[in-house]
């Protein structure tokens, strides 16, 4: 993933974008790239740092057969791709957050305290949304 085409002018990038609905299906992405991009995109900020998103790689024809169901707009992308990844959403990701910190603090990447901080912010958001439901 070395040569990035960098793109900021936002009306650009709005504007000129297209879906891509067939691929080749003679081109493969392999494994190593397709683990490269997976770990970058997992790089991207998110709430509290708990990167709540879960990704399923699917690449045999069976596991492709499996999806047109619940795909059924988009069968031919499914169909000619190298792969097809799932993203999902935990949910409840911040039941890991003490385990995650701490971690993190052992490895020397946090404070203690800011750990707490973060815990606490956490729990107390946590409480309010599970009130408003």
């Amino acid at each position: 993933m070395n040569n990035r085409n960098k793109n900021n002018d936002f009306e650009d990038i709005f504007k000129n974008r297209r879906s891509i609905r067939s691929y080749d299906p003679n081109v493969k992405i392999t494994k190593e790239e397709l683990t490269e991009i997976i770990e970058e995109a997992a790089t991207a900020p998110s709430s509290a740092n708990l990167q709540p998103w879960r990704v399923v790689v699917v690449e045999s024809d069976e596991g492709k057969e499996k999806l047109r169901p619940l795909i059924r707009f988009n069968t031919k992308q499914n169909d000619t791709s190298s792969a097809m990844l799932l993203l999902f959403a935990d949910f409840k990701s911040y039941e890991n957050a003490e385990r995650i910190f701490n971690e993190a603090v052992q490895e020397g990447l946090m404070p203690p305290e800011v750990r707490d901080q973060q815990l606490e912010t956490i729990l107390r958001c946590t409480l309010h949304f599970q009130k408003t439901l």
